[in-house]
């Protein structure tokens, strides 16, 4: 499958003149209160888990970058990536050394290539190289050795855990057996990576996976139910993992999964998401870029915004298209 898209341009061009000046005279008003915001983020008054992964676009391709907000359980969708043909359904993660994500692509022969991306780019991207085929089971980054790991799989899901040097070989680390497809990450607490495997009848199981001595792999005991296949995150705030579940119909959900030993001894559905969230990425729920000056005018004027789609006509507020790079920056802490 190719997946294609396209977009007309943005209508918020039209509008007229004294729309767009009232618009302005909100924003100024509402800069307080995202300030406010940002302060007491950044001072640790509030306390949020944010979330990102890839969900579909309006046209059901794996394109749509979208945050997931813990702290008020909502999902917004902020831009599609600025590609037509391939399909963001390999991975994502996230990198705090240089505030960037990155995430594995893949065309329609499954050919797989490493991507990054900074959160304010609206889609923009660059395409770092091609790694292999078949990377669809997620991506991590490893803090502990600084590298890149992504989980490829075959055509009879015989899966295998790769390491990925940037600008360099994609070597394969460990087979770790069949369908590991529910996404990848790194548990910072005790320095092992995680991964969600799924059986033939959809039974979702969480996998510890280390690197030492080898390495190995080990099914935790008390299974995850069916249907994860949207991406796992650890977060270190609380020691546990977030992952995304889907049901038969395709409607996916926040799931907050807790271990000890190698038992998952919870397992508790938080919150929709949306629909199709299958694409084995979920990422930022330990480290989350910070915000720059700018989003603060960004956010102003996302607020006003709001307000303002609320008065336009349901027929406008469609003809709107994919909202602009200065207002998605500040949604990640709304």
């Amino acid at each position: 499958m190719i997946w294609n898209d396209s977009r007309a341009g943005d209508a918020r061009h039209d509008l007229p003149r004294d729309r767009q000046n009232s618009r302005r005279t909100l924003a100024k008003i509402s800069m307080g209160a995202v300030a406010l915001t940002l302060g007491l983020l950044s001072s640790g008054g509030l306390q949020a888990t944010a979330l990102f992964s890839f969900g579909p676009d309006n046209m059901n391709d794996p394109r749509s970058f979208t945050f997931i907000n813990t702290t008020n359980s909502t999902s917004q969708a902020l831009y599609n990536m600025n590609d037509l043909n391939d399909g963001f359904n390999g991975g994502v993660t996230f990198r705090g050394s240089d505030n960037l994500f990155y995430a594995i692509k893949n065309d329609s022969s499954g050919n797989s290539s490493l991507i990054s991306f900074a959160l304010g780019g609206g889609g923009a991207f660059n395409t770092l190289q091609a790694i292999g085929t078949g990377f669809f089971g997620g991506l991590t980054f490893d803090k502990a050795n600084g590298s890149f790991y992504g989980i490829g799989l075959d055509s009879s899901g015989n899966s295998t855990l790769y390491k990925i040097a940037l600008g360099g070989p994609t070597t394969s680390v460990l087979s770790l057996g069949l369908g590991f497809n529910g996404g990848l990450t790194f548990d910072q607490t005790d320095q092992n990576l995680y991964a969600i495997s799924n059986d033939n009848q959809g039974n979702s199981t969480l996998n510890r996976i280390s690197l030492a001595g080898g390495g190995s792999v080990t099914a935790l005991s008390g299974g995850l139910g069916t249907g994860f296949l949207g991406g796992v995150a650890y977060d270190g705030a609380s020691n546990s993992f977030y992952a995304i579940v889907n049901d038969v119909l395709g409607n996916s959900s926040l799931d907050q999964i807790f271990v000890a030993g190698s038992a998952v001894v919870s397992e508790t559905s938080l919150f929709s998401v949306g629909s199709g969230f299958v694409n084995a990425g979920l990422t930022g729920a330990d480290v989350v870029p910070e915000p720059s000056p700018l989003w603060l005018f960004a956010g102003g004027a996302l607020i006003v915004i709001g307000r303002w789609r609320r008065n336009v006509s349901r027929a406008r507020r469609r003809a709107l298209g994919v909202i602009s790079n200065s207002e998605i920056s500040i949604r990640r802490i709304l």
